[in-house]
């Protein structure tokens, strides 16, 4: 088995190994740091879960000398991400005295400007504010020497293809450009051969595997008034360890978090209305936790490295197989065991064989014994005055559903018009 001894990481960054306790490389760790290290651009593609961080930080930190001015700039999509890298990175970097900052919004400028004028070497940040910073002239782009675009599919899917664009060409024209992206779709390959000098491509895993093979698949087809009964029950037959529920709103998650409130199970909410403070407050919280439950929009269902997450729940069905897939990535990472469970409403068959195209699974239909929660009122947490605000508006549970069933008759939901193959939509 290879060793990060063998790939040649000075003594500092060993050091900072150990301490985290990664003991060897993953495939993508070998594959990529001594490409990087040789001064080549890389196109990486490879499924969430395999490492990707430590791919690109170490090689980069590797070779640099801390000077207090950027010399490495990675781009994301979302402030949990950059938020995170920037975690991997301090902890890489003690040793080296390399210095990082995070730039996003949604939170104040002045601390962010203040970190940039005391200088750093690398900056990790989100389209929107790092080009907000630019326009100010907060930034200095001159001594970048590294870009790394991470999770680069997504970041078209947000739409932000313009400002990666804008950004590059402010940046200087010799430079190592680092791509990574969970899939090779034709834009992706199109920034590649707009923005890259001669990549080296590494895939790991096959193109149609886009989800570990360490997952289990479940699901069950319910009614869609005894889901709250069946994610109870599953939860207690499950015996379900570190937990994410997903639902598709933010008033449902906020009505799962009550209802698993009352029943003792501690949860933890997490979802984009939230004040950043309070969803960084959040993700502090699950993450020290050994058992914990997260219930969350698809926030977080891209690019968040929460260890040890035994079952990913999807309480309401994603209807784009590909938001199925970033979900259950959040279990199983780094090669170890997980599970996903989805409970998919009356009518929404399709969505499932849509599900199986895209992902390459086969998912098993279970039994899960619901009867135990019957005689919970599940309706008076509907009842109470915020949820009903959030109805009035049309935001929440009962909102959504009748939505649906106007819209798409009493089968309830459907998928969006797509047609998917192994590989992905077509």
């Amino acid at each position: 088995m290879e060793s990060f001894e063998s790939l040649g990481l000075n003594s500092n960054l060993l050091a900072a190994l150990s301490e985290m306790s990664w003991t060897s490389p993953t495939e993508v760790q070998a594959m990529t740091i001594p490409k990087i290290m040789k001064g080549r651009d890389v196109f990486v593609r490879a499924k969430t879960g395999t490492g990707k961080t430590a791919a690109f930080l170490l090689p980069i930190m590797q070779v640099m000398v801390p000077n207090r001015r950027p010399q490495a700039l990675v781009i994301l999509p979302t402030r949990e991400l950059a938020l995170q890298i920037d975690g991997v990175a301090k902890k890489l970097g003690r040793s080296s005295r390399i210095t990082t900052t995070t730039v996003y919004g949604g939170v104040s400028l002045r601390p962010q400007i203040e970190s940039l004028r005391h200088g750093v070497d690398i900056v990790v940040g989100t389209p929107g504010r790092i080009i907000d910073l630019m326009e100010r002239g907060n930034i200095n782009f001159d001594s970048i020497r590294f870009l790394v675009l991470d999770e680069a599919d997504l970041m078209l899917d947000m739409g932000f293809i313009e400002d990666i664009g804008l950004i590059m060409r402010r940046l200087p024209e010799h430079r190592q450009t680092l791509l990574f992206s969970a899939t090779t779709r034709p834009e992706i390959l199109m920034i590649a051969d707009r923005y890259m000098k001669d990549p080296a491509h590494i895939s790991v895993g096959g193109e149609e595997q886009i989800v570990v093979t360490t997952i289990k698949h479940n699901y069950i087809v319910v009614d869609r008034f005894k889901k709250f009964a069946t994610l109870l029950a599953f939860m207690r037959q499950e015996k379900s360890g570190r937990s994410i529920i997903f639902a598709r709103t933010q008033a449902t998650a906020s009505l799962l978090y009550e209802i698993l409130k009352d029943q003792h199970m501690n949860p933890i909410l997490l979802h984009g209305g939230m004040t950043q403070a309070r969803r960084e407050y959040a993700m502090r919280n699950f993450r020290g936790e050994r058992r914990g439950i997260l219930i969350a929009t698809n926030v977080a269902a891209r690019g968040l490295d929460i260890p040890d997450v035994n079952d990913v729940i999807n309480f309401d069905a994603p209807d784009d197989p590909t938001v199925y897939v970033h979900r259950v990535g959040r279990s199983a990472r780094m090669g170890k065991d997980g599970k996903a469970f989805t409970i998919f409403s009356a009518g929404e068959d399709n969505l499932i064989r849509d599900i199986e195209a895209y992902s390459g699974v086969k998912m098993e239909r279970i039994h899960v014994d619901s009867e135990q929660f019957r005689k919970v009122d599940f309706g008076k947490y509907m009842r109470r005055g915020s949820y009903r605000g959030q109805e009035r508006r049309g935001t929440g549970f009962m909102a959504s559903h009748e939505k649906d069933r106007k819209q798409f008759g009493r089968g309830g939901f459907r998928s969006r018009r797509r047609m998917f193959t192994p590989t992905g939509p077509r």
